[in-house]
């Protein structure tokens, strides 16, 4: 085919039969030789194959025709493509965060934290941020589910009111109008934490018309340790707040103060405020943990021990803090310490020691010192009395009474309910939020004990395992779906507003 007598072929087929394409062929590297073969290869068929798949799928993916009904009377203020922000709130394991959600064409797309609320001073973190996701969750809870011998079936609202309705009426009668001498079985609720006002204003209102009933509030990852050491140390259940931008000096002992504390988004702002070098002077932090997290990660001296050695590191600390001047005639305090640890026998760096009990004396009145809240109520304790002999009470470090100061430990809660459950006294049982099968202390064993009770009710975002265990599952509103009044850290009120109606029909706690 090439010079001046050029052939000209009539198809593929002759000119793949001629001496010259063979020729060409035995030029071709291997992996080539199956594009000039007449017969089709494996790879050939596959490919075809895999496009006649699609095409022939091209027909079931074409969207529904919809029809786009403009508004008839556009409401005031309204304009279609445009975002909006609304001030709101989240509650997390019973405290709330202010927040900043952005709307676009009444969507929820975007949060942020409240440059205004102290609990967030603008900052959100990655549990705020999920909220969003959490909001439009795909497995979440869409239908009221009823469990007649385990086996699960839709059913609606009304069917379950008709039902519990039915329950509470025969609880009442037979707390009412019953001879005392007749067997008397109890209604009990169990909730998770909730700051809200009008939740801790139902509750009361409602244990006045139930006076029987019983009330548990259980929270697996709580601040209780903190508030039984409050108790021992004053008297009454506190809560602790810091002012880091008066301190110093910060010791965090077992505590992501800038991570996992109710109030980490607000302390890490204000101690980032600090970390700039102005007049040769930034915050000095240490951190004595047993894992590295954020706030180790940001420290100027870190000591790594085991958790529970945070009380003999405590005793050890003390008895140098007592070895300076100002505070030598203190050392008897150390006696009420002892309890902590053994002897006291320091095992531990004295020149970690001896450089932070220094910094902590010479920083008298504006230091810190934040414990973990898994550490024990003593360690708590101790550390509140250490605050009052370095001055910091009402300088650095303040205290708050709490809200509902009379409520059980929430292990102390879920133990006796437990209890209670096991020896047949609990008939019926209301679960708003949580997942206490999943999360209970395992010596609980919250999920034999629930199958003691002849109805259960669980609210929540998700069917998860207390769900599945439980005579009625309901759908719960997210709280980018709910009105409520939330309570931050350092006691400030927030509203708490709807960013758009519930998705699945789902109801509050309240």
């Amino acid at each position: 085919m090439s010079g001046k007598n050029k052939k000209y072929y009539k198809s593929l087929d002759e000119f793949t039969d001629s001496h010259e394409y063979r020729e060409r062929l035995k030029e071709a590297p291997e992996s080539a030789k199956e594009y000039f073969s007449k017969e089709l290869s494996r790879r050939q068929v596959l490919k075809i194959s895999g496009v006649a798949m699609a095409l022939a799928g091209l027909s079931g993916c074409s969207l529904p025709v919809k029809k786009i009904v403009p508004f008839g009377a556009r409401p005031m203020g309204f304009v279609p493509g445009k975002t909006k922000k609304y001030s709101t709130t989240m509650d997390l394991n019973g405290v709330g965060r202010g927040i900043i959600a952005t709307n676009y064409d009444g969507r929820p797309i975007k949060v942020d934290g409240n440059p205004n609320h102290p609990g967030s001073l603008g900052a959100s973190d990655a549990i705020a941020q999920a909220g969003v996701l959490e909001l439009y969750d795909p497995d979440r809870s869409r239908t009221v589910v009823q469990r007649v011998n385990g086996n699960p079936k839709e059913s609606t609202w009304n069917e379950f009111k008709d039902s519990v309705w039915s329950a509470f009426h025969e609880f009442a009668h037979r707390h009412f109008n019953v001879e005392p001498s007749l067997e008397r079985k109890s209604l009990c609720i169990l909730t998770d934490s909730n700051s809200s006002l009008c939740f801790e204003d139902m509750r009361e209102r409602y244990k006045e018309v139930h006076s029987d009933a019983k009330w548990y509030e259980y929270e697996s990852l709580s601040m209780d340790n903190e508030r039984e050491g409050m108790k021992l140390a004053f008297g009454k259940p506190y809560r602790v707040h810091y002012d880091i931008e008066k301190a110093d000096v910060i010791l965090c002992l077992d505590s992501d103060l800038f991570m996992t504390h109710p109030s980490s988004l607000s302390y890490a702002r204000e101690f980032s405020k600090g970390r700039t070098a102005e007049n040769s002077k930034m915050k000095r932090l240490y951190c004595v943990e047993s894992n590295l997290s954020i706030t180790g990660s940001m420290a100027d001296h870190r000591l790594a021990i085991n958790s529970h050695s945070i009380g003999t590191f405590l005793l050890s600390l003390l008895g140098e803090i007592l070895k300076h001047p100002p505070l030598q005639h203190l050392r008897d305090y150390i006696e009420s310490f002892k309890s902590l640890a053994g002897d006291g026998k320091s095992e531990f760096s004295s020149e970690f020691l001896a450089k932070l009990a220094s910094d902590l004396v010479v920083s008298k009145g504006k230091n810190i010192l934040s414990v973990g809240f898994n550490q024990p109520p003593e360690v708590h304790a101790a550390v509140a009395l250490i605050h009052e002999l370095l001055g910091s009470t009402r300088e650095t470090v303040h205290y708050t009474e709490t809200s509902y100061p009379d409520r059980k430990s929430h292990v102390e809660s879920i133990t006796e309910l437990a209890a209670d459950m096991n020896s047949g006294d609990v008939d019926t049982l209301l679960i708003l939020g949580g997942n206490p099968v999943y999360d209970a202390p395992s010596d609980v064993n919250f999920e034999k004990a629930l199958s003691n009770v002849n109805t259960s009710v669980h609210l929540s975002l998700y069917e998860d395992e207390t769900s599945v265990k439980c005579d009625w599952h309901l759908p719960k509103a997210h709280w980018l779906e709910s009105w409520g009044l939330t309570e931050a850290w350092d006691g400030t009120m927030s509203i708490q507003q709807p960013l758009i109606n519930p998705l699945y029909k789902g109801k509050t706690s309240i």
